[in-house]
């Protein structure tokens, strides 16, 4: 029998739900400690039938109330483990990058990966002088429609104010008025946590975001008024929050360096909190 296993990713390719129990009856069978990650988009369980079939049950962003989850899977509740949101990824991430790296994956080994990684630490903002705009570039017609309900509710406010800058225009460009923006509106996708958030960090530019104070998630960015700006979920506030942040550089200052700070942390902790996680394998 063998020790431990952690299952990534592996049942977005399996959709029936029958097939998914059958192979993880048999990976029970098989294995001493069985976990899945369950990296899907918002804080819903994917995959509540595991839950009785595994040892842990990771998250990236979990609901906040538990008594959101449906009260069939309380008994299992305490398997599931906060983990980590796609913070903890690879930035800048360009196009060429990305297929190569998908490309790779079907015929080289997972290690070597690890040559397509690029530490957000080291990432350096070319430094173009700051201007007095927020960057609102973001696709509308995508995704299912409560995505494009969503982002075209944001959008139909920013075009109302020339403090925004919107629609899709190419990548080149689009990381250019990134580093030049004073801040980056990122409404939810598919989930609440968009690769934008953190591209926003890193290119020190405050974060605007409809308010995330449901969620629980790792690293956690979104302090509100400390690290990001939190909108309603509506967008009625969103050119208010605008002007507020433009016309007051202490507070771009302070929002800027704080998001920074709690980021850049997390990587020293990734450790610590990876150790808690596997806390439960059986080593020797």
């Amino acid at each position: 029998r063998h020790k431990n296993l952690l299952i990534v990713r592996y049942f977005r390719s399996v959709p029936e739900e029958n097939r998914r129990l059958a192979v993880l009856a048999d990976l029970r069978d098989r294995f001493k400690w069985l976990a899945v990650f369950d990296d899907g988009d918002s804080g819903d369980i994917y995959y509540p039938e595991a839950l009785p079939l595994v040892d842990e049950y990771w998250k990236k962003q979990l609901y906040r109330d538990r008594n959101q989850y449906p009260a069939q899977i309380a008994s299992q509740m305490h398997k599931i483990r906060l983990a980590w949101n796609l913070g903890i990824g690879s930035f800048p991430v360009s196009s060429a990058q990305l297929t190569w790296a998908r490309r790779a994956v079907h015929f080289l080994s997972p290690h070597t990966l690890r040559f397509f990684y690029r530490d957000p630490r080291k990432f350096q903002r070319p430094g173009a002088p700051k201007e007095n705009f927020v960057s609102a570039r973001f696709p509308v017609h995508t995704g299912n429609s409560i995505v494009r309900d969503h982002r075209a509710l944001f959008q139909k406010t920013a075009d109302q104010s020339p403090l925004f800058r919107t629609g899709t225009v190419p990548r080149r460009q689009f990381y250019a008025e990134l580093d030049r923006s004073t801040a980056v509106l990122s409404p939810y996708g598919y989930g609440e946590i968009c690769f934008r958030d953190f591209e926003a960090i890193l290119h020190e530019s405050v974060l605007f975001k409809p308010d995330m104070s449901h969620l629980e998630t790792w690293p956690d960015v979104y302090l509100p008024m400390k690290t990001y700006v939190p909108l309603e979920h509506d967008g009625s506030d969103l050119i208010a929050r605008a002007r507020e942040v433009i016309q007051n550089p202490m507070l771009r200052e302070e929002l800027v360096n704080n998001a920074s700070r709690v980021y850049r942390a997390a990587f020293e902790e990734l450790q610590t909190r990876l150790d808690l996680l596997l806390s439960g394998l059986e080593i020797s």
